[in-house]
């Protein structure tokens, strides 16, 4: 059997009909209360089970009940459900008898919302009172109500002759959701609307936890509750597991007004708080306890004025009076005074009232209001002079750290100057941080001024903080007086207020964080003024360019996308922007280009960055170095290290002669191999990595076949070496697990001869000359060299010492060169032929070296500012700027410094063109350029400098770099400081004789020595004597 919800079967016609006409009464019947007027009450003994009793639950239910007479076909069970609960996608899923699981075929009906009709369409159900029977009926898509409490399901059986019997079932509130303030135990006064609570009063405020639908609810841990309001109180309570509220104790706020009061959660390590609740309180003043008169404090003689009284709460809040409140008016003295009313009344629910006083002679009064505990006074000066106000003057604008004056000036009632009857005291105060002081400079710190008896003013200087931007309100008070010098027991007060700008110098500042290469990395730029105080841009926005040095670098405007960009505009009103930058190039490419191999033998990579720039019109601009790290590692390189047979160790020579033997030629080139990012960029490995390396040929082999990089090394150039023993290219493979490997053809020429040789040397001196293989080849036998040269006036010698002449070197074994000394006796200008050969080897090379002299020094200099010296008197017509310079027309710019002043350099003045020893100029240059030092030669002593007390430009004394201390040794004791300047592209140092590290004065280079007294400079370097 089963339920059926469409209907009674077609084999029951009549059935159906009966049925039918019942389901009508009953429907009716429903809405009216039950009155049984034709059966026994069969039903008893209702059970109402739920399968989750929690408000609002979605659950099944069983209603278990028994009858005592039988329930025959065509027969009607109801079921009522109280208002409350929602059916309207619940179903009935089983009707039983007894503890059976075989269910009962009724027909189902649910006509409206709470009943269900069962009706009966199988045979009879049998019950008796001595022998009833249990039937239960099964509902599931049953929604509880959403308030919790008690609820009543009614069962009649059979219907509609059964009055019907209840159930109870008991709906618990939800889980705990947010908490809920109990406002009706707060509000004071509920004739009125909201809430009400009296100003500065002690409340408990009760916080309740409830479920989702206002059902208050137990805590299933516990909960920590704390209560603030809007004026600032914050408290805390404590909800228990197994409780549903905290007591909190709330000061209400001493000023009337509106006010909210909310609970929250703030209970720590939970991932679900209770939703937070509020509410909004009136505060109301609390009763009366004292008053304020206002009024007019002058009056002439017989003069009346009006004067209201303002009944006030003990926290100063305007409060009425409770019921007619008469207040007595005296005053002190009382001759010739005249009250209109007095008494004075406050009608029940106001809070002033107003009265009349004058007086017909003249002097100081205090007027008193009292009754009902409540008393106020009133000093009214009635026709003599009275301090009245502080005429205060100030500027309106001021700057962070820069001194404002302000002038404050005592007025009377008349508003003219009011001399103070004795010294006055005035109090200072500011709403922001800054310091006034009683003088613009050199001041002492003040919080009050005086102005002297018989004076009417003083004036005070306000020195706001320096990251103290915005309004500043300054507030200065003093005491009320009489022209007589009495008190009348009130103050004057005055205000000012400036609005502090910045500082005028702005700056950029740019924070510059470490980069990744191909991966874009925000900037943020900010204009700050010299205090670091933020300075937002103006209505038009500030523009910033930007600028890389770096030829791969990029600033975008956003992290993804876009095109490249110069320049970004800070918004206005704001005082920064963001922008990303990107490169693919790494510090590590310049690094291994410089020659190093590992990051361990890189101090800093600033020097192997490039600079980026950031410029605003009117702003000091910002330059640092976009340090850019590398990516990830892709791929294996390969290269020639070096073919330099000189490079090599001889350890590895005695590797090689004993795979080889003795032979002719050698060659050796060393592979550098390493390790890229995508774009090339040398990648430092922290952990061991092998890379194994091949070559072709039989007829050579390599030193190591492999190469080990760790240690932040990113590339080796010792481990492999190629060694071969025949002219011929070779291919060299080098490969390692997970990334790109390489291959590189290293071609070995033919061997040559070369000398190397001075292009020029000075008659009788002897210079050397190296006779050598070309650096890719060695040899693996001594090899016999064949000297000669062009005039009989010239010779070889085998050192710079020995007295006999030589005609043959031997370059050794596994070398490349030799090293002999050539000596000519010809006159200045004779052009000197060499020639060296190995005859087995059928190798020559020739030379010339031309008797003459070369220049006794040459420096490079950088482009931009530089300090140039010389420590040695310069030959005619070599020693003015024009002729040291290799490329004169790159110079921007140049001064000297003498007696004090600067002068230009220019050619206008041929005097200031020249470089004189132990003095130095200021070189701007476009580019770089060589700088050539010719110095007279002869017998002589090195040159001698007058140097005045104060600062002197000087350049370095000797011929080569040298201590500062040993520099300066000729005048120790005689100098206090020594600066080698910052921007001229030299080491930027100060030094003192007290310091203890001692930094090196460059050759060719200039310094600022401040002398304590006139003394002499004595130069370090001799004059050539050829």
């Amino acid at each position: 059997m089963g339920v059926s919800v469409m209907g009674l079967s077609k084999s029951a016609k009549r059935t159906r009909k009966v049925v039918s006409i019942v389901a009508v009464l009953a429907l009716l019947v429903a809405l009216l209360p039950v009155v049984p007027a034709w059966a026994n009450v069969v039903s008893s003994s209702v059970k109402v089970t739920a399968e989750d009793s929690k408000a609002g639950a979605l659950t099944n239910y069983t209603v278990e009940f028994q009858i005592d007479a039988a329930l025959n076909t065509g027969d009607a069970i109801a079921v009522i459900f109280p208002s409350g609960f929602s059916e309207s996608g619940a179903k009935v899923t089983a009707v039983k008898v007894g503890n059976s699981d075989v269910t009962v075929d009724f027909d189902v009906q649910h006509p409206t919302t709470g009943i269900w009709y069962l009706y009966n369409k199988g045979s009879a159900i049998s019950a008796s009172t001595t022998a009833p029977a249990t039937l239960s009926v099964s509902f599931s898509g049953i929604v509880n109500p959403t308030k919790a409490g008690s609820y009543n399901i009614t069962v009649r059986a059979p219907y509609p002759s059964d009055s019907g019997q209840a159930g109870p079932v008991t709906i618990d509130p939800a889980d705990p959701a947010k908490l809920a303030i109990d406002a009706n135990a707060l509000d004071e006064d509920t004739s009125k609307d909201g809430i009400q609570v009296t100003a500065g009063l002690s409340k408990s405020v009760t916080v309740k936890l409830t479920d989702q639908y206002g059902n208050e609810a137990n805590a299933t841990s516990s909960v920590t509750v704390k209560v603030s309001d809007t004026a600032g109180f914050e408290g805390n309570g404590t909800i228990n597991s197994g409780s549903s509220s905290t007591t909190i104790s709330w000061n209400v706020p001493q000023k009337i007004g509106t006010y909210t009061l909310t609970a929250e959660d703030i209970t720590e390590n939970v991932t679900t708080k209770m939703q937070a609740a509020s509410v909004t309180v009136e505060v109301v003043p609390g009763a009366p306890t004292k008053a304020d008169i206002a009024g007019p404090g002058y009056l002439d003689v017989n003069q009346e004025g009006t004067y209201t009284i303002t009944l006030k709460d003990q926290y100063d809040n305007v409060a009425k009076a409770s019921s007619d409140l008469n207040l007595t008016l005296t005053a002190s003295p009382s001759d010739g005074v005249t009250f209109d009313p007095n008494p004075v009344t406050v009608k029940a629910n106001e809070s002033t009232a107003t009265f009349k006083f004058k007086s017909s002679k003249a002097g100081m009064y205090t007027i008193t209001a009292s009754g009902g505990g409540i008393s106020a006074t009133k000093n009214v000066a009635v026709g003599v002079t009275v301090l009245n106000k502080l005429a205060v003057s100030a500027p309106a604008n001021g700057e962070v750290g820069i001194a404002s004056e302000i002038t404050i000036e005592l007025r009377d009632q008349f508003d003219k100057p009011f001399v103070a009857p004795n010294d006055l005291t005035v109090s200072l105060r500011s709403d922001n941080t800054g310091t006034f002081y009683d003088k613009p400079s050199n001041g002492t710190p003040i919080t009050s001024a005086t102005i002297p008896k018989g004076q009417s003013s003083v004036k005070v200087y306000y020195v706001p903080d320096t990251n103290a931007v915005g309004a500043h309100k300054l507030t200065f008070e003093v005491d009320q007086v009489l022209s007589d010098g009495t008190s009348t027991g009130d103050t004057v007060r005055a205000e000012a207020t400036i609005n502090v700008g910045t500082g005028a110098e702005l700056g950029l500042v740019v924070s510059l964080p470490t980069f990744t290469a191909g991966q874009r990395s925000e900037i943020t730029i900010t204009v700050k003024d010299g205090h670091g105080n933020d300075v937002p841009a103006g209505p038009n926005g500030r523009v910033v360019y930007l600028e890389t040095e770096s030829p791969t670098g990029k600033f975008y405007a956003a992290a993804q996308g876009g095109d490249p960009i110069t320049q970004v505009t800070i918004p206005a009103g704001q005082a920064s922007v963001k922008v990303y930058y990107v490169d693919t190039e790494s510090w590590t490419k310049k690094a291994m280009a410089d020659g190093k191999l590992s990051s361990a033998d890189v101090s800093d990579p600033w020097p192997y960055s490039y600079t980026v720039a950031f410029r605003s019109e009117g702003v000091i601009g910002f330059s640092g170095k976009a340090i850019v790290g590398p990516a990830e590692a892709k791929a294996i390189t390969l290269d020639i290290a070096r073919q330099d047979v000189n490079a090599v160790p001889d350890e590895l020579w005695t590797q090689i002669g004993s795979q080889i033997g003795a032979t002719d030629l050698i060659g050796i080139a060393n592979m550098r191999v390493g390790v890229v990012d995508q774009y090339g960029n040398p990648v430092p490995q922290t952990t061991l990595l092998r890379i194994s390396v091949k070559d072709d040929s039989p007829s050579a082999f390599l030193s190591y076949d492999y190469v080990t990089l760790e240690g932040g090394e990113w590339a080796e150039e010792w481990q492999a070496g190629l060694v071969v023993t025949a002219p011929g290219t070779y291919k060299v493979t080098a490969t390692a697990g997970g990334l790109t490997g390489a291959e590189k053809q290293v071609t070995f020429e033919q061997p040559s001869l070369e000398i190397a040789a001075p292009a020029t040397a000075l008659p009788d001196d002897r210079v050397p000359v190296t006779v050598r293989l070309t650096n890719l080849w060695a040899s693996g036998r001594d090899l016999t060299v064949d000297l000669g040269t062009g005039t009989q006036n010239s010779a070889f010698y085998a050192t710079d010492q020995t007295a006999d002449p030589i005609t043959q070197a031997v370059i050794p074994a596994y070398s490349s060169e030799v090293t002999v000394y050539l000596e000519s006796d010809d006159p200045l200008g004779t052009a000197v032929e060499l020639t060296a050969s190995i005859a087995d080897l059928n190798l020559t090379a020739k030379a010339t070296v031309t008797l003459g002299r070369g220049p006794d020094a040459v420096m490079l200099l950088s482009r931009g500012w530089n300090i140039v010296s010389t420590p040695w008197v310069l030959e005619d017509g070599k020693n003015t700027i024009d002729k040291i310079l290799a490329n004169p027309e790159y110079v921007e710019q140049a001064y000297g410094f003498a007696n004090g002043q600067w002068y230009q350099v220019t050619t206008a003045d041929p005097a200031t063109m020249e470089l004189r020893p132990l003095e130095a100029l200021y070189v701007k240059l476009k580019g770089a350029t060589d700088a050539v030092f010719w110095a007279k030669r002869g017998l002589g002593t090195p040159p001698v400098r007058d140097l005045a007390a104060g600062w002197n430009l000087v350049g370095n004394p000797a011929d080569r770099d040298t201590r500062v201390n040993e520099a300066l040794s000729s005048i120790s004791g005689s100098y206090a400081v020594v600066i080698s300047p910052a921007g001229c592209n030299q080491a930027d140092w100060v030094y003192t004789p007290q310091a203890i590290t001692m930094p090196n004065m460059e050759v060719f280079r200039g310094y600022w020595v401040y002398m304590t007294k006139a003394d002499k400079l004595a130069g370090q370097a001799m004059p050539p004597l050829q």
